[in-house]
């Protein structure tokens, strides 16, 4: 399995002069080609460059992110059949912010479940479900804002588990 670069830039209204870049990385077992430390940003106007060097790191310290350990789910099985409603619990993983689901029926479109959870909660359901095979992710992160030079950035790092259920 490789590493997908996420990138994108997009303006907050069609007539803004105010952008958002995005930059992400989707990775396997090794994380670390992006790892913590200065990058410089820079763009480029048909008669300007402008350039920004942000800490991917802490905001304000000299500190690293860490990526949040992510064992999946205590409960259940996801290798096994599942009859619905389902109720779903997990580890509560410090130095995390949030944990995050996503469910997707992969046979029908427009049944989607997206939901986030403060680090304190470590279950939810019953849900219910229809029969068919659904796709899951629980995702562990920690999520952090900063200021540099009058640019507003937003760092994320997470973990994300992934599987493929079948509903009875």
């Amino acid at each position: 399995m490789g590493i997908e670069v996420i990138k994108g830039f997009e303006k907050d209204k069609p007539s803004s002069k105010i952008a958002n870049w995005n930059f992400g990385e989707v990775g396997a077992d090794d994380v670390s080609r992006f790892g913590d430390g200065y990058y410089t940003f820079t763009v480029l106007g048909n008669d300007f460059k402008e350039s920004v060097k942000i800490w991917y790191g802490m905001p304000d310290k000299s500190s690293i992110m860490v990526f949040p350990d992510n064992k999946g789910l205590i409960s259940p099985d996801l290798t096994k059949k599942l009859e619905s409603p389902i109720t779903y619990k997990w580890e509560s993983i410090p130095n995390t912010e949030y944990v995050a689901f996503f469910t997707r029926n992969n046979e029908e479109e427009g049944y989607e479940t997206e939901k986030s959870f403060d680090t304190d909660i470590n279950e939810w359901g019953p849900y219910n479900y229809k029969p068919g095979n659904w796709g899951f992710e629980i995702s562990y992160g920690n999520n952090y804002d900063g200021k540099v030079e009058g640019v507003l950035y937003n760092i994320i790092k997470q973990t994300c588990y992934a599987r493929e259920m079948i509903i009875k």
